[in-house]
């Protein structure tokens, strides 16, 4: 159960950041009305490299998503089911489904015993620390 609470923790995680992206970007459009009038012009510079964050953060957020859920769990769920099917014995399955769950958790990067691992949290936290400066 651990595993599971891991991958679907960080997928319910990106999807939270996806949602604030969201509602940056409507607060974003609300505050472009304004910097459309002509004494707005330091306003449009800043809105400008704030428009260009979002949309990276959004583009590495929408990445990530679909590589989880596409190039990673998709693959380990063929792979469970041919493992399902060839299987003779309960043991079998049992072992099929740990290694799934474990090829999921090291393929997405959230094994906590490898090196990258940290670097994702890191860079998880920066993105929230990022999107929560911006919303203030």
């Amino acid at each position: 159960m651990d595993k599971y609470q891991i991958i679907w923790a960080f997928l319910w995680k990106l999807k939270r950041v996806e949602h604030v992206l969201s509602r940056t970007w409507r607060r974003q459009m609300t505050v472009g009305h304004v910097a459309g009038l002509p004494h707005a012009k330091q306003l449009r510079k800043l809105l400008a490299s704030s428009y260009f964050l979002r949309h990276q953060m959004v583009h590495f957020v929408t990445n990530l998503q679909y590589y989880i859920m596409c190039e990673d769990i998709e693959t380990c769920w063929q792979h469970l089911d041919a493992e399902i099917d060839s299987a003779d014995d309960l043991d079998q399955l049992i072992a099929a489904h740990a290694k799934y769950l474990n090829n999921i958790v090291q393929k997405a990067l959230l094994d906590p015993s490898q090196p990258v691992a940290a670097s994702a949290v890191n860079l998880s936290s920066s993105y929230t620390g990022s999107i929560r400066t911006q919303l203030m």
